[in-house]
C-alpha cells in the first residue's frame, strides 16, 4: 500500500492540480480537514472517492499539534507513506524509492521552492504548475529554505517539528515541487493570506512557520514580496529539472 497524508484549509484551488497528480503515484489518501468552508471536500471526493477525508481535531494550526495529528494516522496504517502539505508535488522515480522491500527504509527528500511572483497572473487547470511556473530555488542553493520530507515504510515513526528533516537528504531519484511562494495569481496570493488567521497563539509566541504570518506582524503583499526578494540572488530558470523529473 502507498499512501498519501495531508492536512488541508480552503484548498480549492491547488487542490485539482494536487490530486491529479498523486492519485497517479498512492493507492490511497488520508486527508485531514481544518474546517474547510469552500469546495475542497467536494473536490476531493470527485476527483479520488476512495480516499479518506477525516475532521481534524485541532481548531487551529498549530506545528506540533498537527505533527502528532499526523503521526496518529500514519502510524495506524502499513506501507509507503508520504505526509506532504498541499503545496508539495512529489515528483521523479516514485516505483524506485517505493519497491516491496521488507526492511524499514526512509528516503529523505529535498524539493525545488518555486518563487515565480505574478500577483495578477492566471494559471490554468489543464496544465500541471510546473509547466507554467520555472523560476524556483535548488536544494542545494537553499537547502535551509525547505527541509527534506519523509517518504518511508517504517511501522512507528514521529517527527520533528514541521515533519522536516534538518539533517539533509539521502536520496534525489524523487524531489517535491514546492509551490506556497509561488504568488502567480490572485488566487494564490489568496490562499496563502488565509492560513495566518488559523495559526495558534502558542505558534505566533514562538516564531513558528513565521513566513504565514511576518513574524506576527500580520503577512500582506508587500511582505510576501519582500521573502520572495530575499531569494532572487539563488532564484534560476528550473526548466533542466523540471524535464528531468517529471
Amino acid at each position: 500500500m502507498k499512501t498519501i497524508i495531508s492536512h488541508f484549509y480552503n484548498e480549492e484551488y491547488l487542490l485539482p492540480w494536487w490530486l491529479e497528480h498523486h492519485k497517479k503515484i498512492f493507492d490511497h489518501g488520508i486527508l485531514i480537514d481544518y474546517a474547510s468552508t469552500d469546495n475542497s471536500v467536494n473536490i476531493i471526493k470527485e476527483i479520488c472517492p476512495t480516499w479518506n477525508v477525516v475532521r481534524s481535531r485541532n481548531k487551529e494550526f498549530q506545528s506540533n499539534l498537527i505533527d502528532d495529528e499526523v503521526c496518529h494516522y500514519e502510524n495506524m496504517i502499513e506501507g509507503w507513506r508520504i505526509a506532504l502539505n498541499i503545496t508539495e508535488f512529489l515528483v521523479g522515480d516514485t516505483n524506485k524509492l517505493m519497491d516491496d522491500a521488507k526492511v524499514s527504509t526512509q528516503h529523505l527528500i529535498p524539493s525545488i521552492c518555486f518563487f515565480d511572483f505574478n500577483p495578477n497572473g492566471q494559471l490554468s487547470h489543464k496544465q500541471p504548475l510546473w509547466q507554467q511556473l520555472n523560476k524556483g530555488v535548488l536544494w542545494t542553493d537553499g537547502w535551509r529554505l525547505r527541509f527534506a520530507r519523509s517518504l518511508h515504510n517504517i511501522s512507528y515513526l514521529t517527527y520533528p517539528i514541521g515533519r522536516h528533516y534538518q539533517h539533509g537528504y539521502n536520496t534525489t531519484d524523487c524531489l517535491i515541487f514546492h509551490y506556497a511562494n509561488c504568488i502567480s495569481s490572485p488566487e494564490m496570493l489568496a490562499r496563502r493570506l488565509q492560513i495566518q488567521t488559523r495559526i495558534s497563539s502558542e505558534d505566533l509566541k514562538h516564531n513558528h512557520g513565521f513566513q504565514h504570518h511576518n513574524h506576527g506582524k500580520g503577512l500582506d503583499l508587500q511582505s510576501i514580496k519582500d521573502y520572495n526578494d530575499s531569494f532572487a540572488h539563488v532564484t534560476q530558470d528550473c526548466s533542466e529539472f523540471i524535464k528531468k523529473y517529471t
